[in-house]
């Protein structure tokens, strides 16, 4: 059980991770105008 539960962390730990590089890849093609920045803060 405490190793499904280590499996469960490190994916989720893994997919959060990937997540947040999209959500800032994303938010480097925005264009670089004022609401485009109020955004990305």
């Amino acid at each position: 059980m405490q190793e499904h539960n280590l499996k469960c962390k490190i994916k989720l730990k893994d997919r959060t991770y990937k997540y947040s590089i999209n959500i800032i890849k994303f938010l480097d093609t925005l264009p670089k105008d004022t609401s485009s920045q109020i955004i990305s803060k």
